[in-house]
């Protein structure tokens, strides 16, 4: 892994199967460029040897990364106010996910409005359920934002087919401590230890709804 390149983060050795025609260009900011510049490229295979620079559409961008030894997968983030936020579509445990979020700098995503809300409905998938980075495994029914330890003030719980959320219950029937967007974009509370998809946040500027995010 390696460091942020404007509003992408980049992985070595990993990409995102796709059909498409491959560009040559100079470098991997120049393949950066041409992503943002596509409306609907969300990742961008490079290979450096090669200079090869292949562009995802948005119908690959929820897709599992493969293993592509010599190439970078750049991901393109989407931006909100001071925000930039990551869709990850490989499925990981709660604690992992937060540690994956970290090493890009970023965390796990907070939510602070219903604007905020909405707009993440349209950078998550509607198929799969997303780690949001929510939990009360610290005191129960006491939901904080993590890195650091910061009070929920705004809420979207959802139902499930049962009970209206949070119920205490994951979806293997043990507890449910940490919090996920489902399908349906809403909230549930749901067994941290399950594996699913993930949404990062990278800070850009600090405001009174935003705060730095912490590393360890």
């Amino acid at each position: 892994m390696s460091a942020n390149v404007d509003g992408f983060i980049t992985e070595r050795d990993k990409g995102i199967s796709i059909n498409n025609q491959a560009t040559i260009v100079g470098s991997k900011l120049a393949c950066s460029a041409l992503c943002l510049q596509d409306t609907d490229c969300c990742f961008a295979n490079y290979r450096d040897k090669t200079k090869e620079c292949i562009l995802g559409t948005l119908d690959k961008c929820h897709a599992a990364t493969q293993t592509a030894i010599g190439w970078l997968l750049l991901r393109k983030g989407k931006a909100y106010n001071n925000k930039v936020f990551f869709s990850i579509a490989d499925a990981l445990p709660w604690l992992d996910a937060q540690a994956y979020c970290n090493t890009f700098g970023m965390r796990l995503a907070t939510i602070s409005s219903a604007n905020e809300n909405d707009f993440l409905k349209y950078v998550t998938s509607r198929m799969t359920a997303t780690w949001l980075g929510g939990s009360d495994f610290v005191t129960k029914k006491d939901w904080k934002w993590d890195k650091p330890s910061r009070k929920i003030t705004f809420f979207d719980w959802g139902h499930n087919q049962y009970n209206k959320e949070p119920d205490g219950l994951s979806s293997d029937g043990k507890e449910a401590d940490c919090l996920i967007y489902c399908p349906i974009w809403r909230w549930l509370d749901e067994g941290c230890r399950i594996s699913y998809p993930f949404l990062c946040e990278r800070i850009v500027r600090i405001d009174n709804r935003t705060w730095p995010v912490e590393l360890n």
